[in-house]
């Protein structure tokens, strides 16, 4: 029997099924999951999805509403680390910030800039840390008029 774990709002929880996970993503959601029939034979990363499914749906909307903030910290400091970022963005796993870095960087292009001029990231083994890039100023003026 193959253990999965999901992280939910920052708490990890152990189920013993694939079911299990769906019967607790239908509890906390209110909405109906369904349980593929191929989960059920053991595939753990297929679990990971339906547990992430719901903090993806939102992830547009998120990115939107985080976007000047993200930005507005990256401005502000020399030099932004994972954690930091993560309690700007409010999410309480560094994996939570990927949809919705990349929804920011989706409107950063819609815009018309490039990401690498607004800002960089590099990753070593303490994390990943965010620079601000030479038009970061001219993209939050950008977003914050777009609103």
């Amino acid at each position: 029997m193959a253990n999965y774990k999901i992280v939910i709002e920052g708490f990890e929880i152990t189920a013993n099924s694939a079911a299990d996970v769906a019967e607790l993503v239908r509890t906390m959601t209110a909405k109906e999951v369904t349980v593929p029939s191929h989960m059920e034979a053991g595939i753990p990363r297929r679990a990971r999805r339906v547990a992430h499914a719901n903090e993806d749906s939102n992830a547009g909307s998120r990115s939107e509403k985080n976007a000047i903030p993200f930005l507005e910290a990256i401005a502000t400091h020399q030099e932004v680390g994972s954690p930091k970022m993560q309690k700007v963005l409010n999410v309480g796993d560094p994996k939570g910030m990927g949809p919705i870095t990349r929804g920011i960087n989706a409107l950063i292009e819609k815009h018309g800039f490039a990401l690498n001029e607004v800002y960089t990231t590099q990753r070593d083994r303490n994390g990943r840390t965010w620079n601000a890039g030479p038009k970061i100023d001219d993209a939050i003026r950008s977003i914050k008029e777009a609103k």
